[in-house]
């Protein structure tokens, strides 16, 4: 029963919603989907990382890690989402 099964997961769902949210908060940038007003570009010196939560309790607040990210091989480059690039919808 799909039901069962949803209403056994929805703690989970819940626990890693708020763990999506706090390390959204916690970014002073804007980041692909992530968009806040006062922070409107990407901030690679200080936020192209990995963020990783971590639980001390199953009740305790998520305690947040970053691990730097490897741009050796692929470099990051700014993308355009803007209708003006070549073949966009005008």
């Amino acid at each position: 029963n799909q039901a069962v099964f949803f209403t056994r997961q929805l703690w989970n769902m819940l626990v890693l919603a708020r763990v999506i949210t706090i390390g959204a908060y916690n970014r002073n940038e804007s980041r692909g989907a992530h968009y806040k007003p006062e922070f409107p570009e990407r901030n690679d010196e200080e936020w192209l990382k990995t963020t990783m939560a971590s639980f001390q309790g199953a009740f305790e607040k998520p305690q947040f890690t970053y691990d730097d990210v490897d741009v050796s091989l692929i470099p990051p480059r700014k993308r355009d989402y803007t209708s003006k690039s070549k073949g966009g919808k005008k």
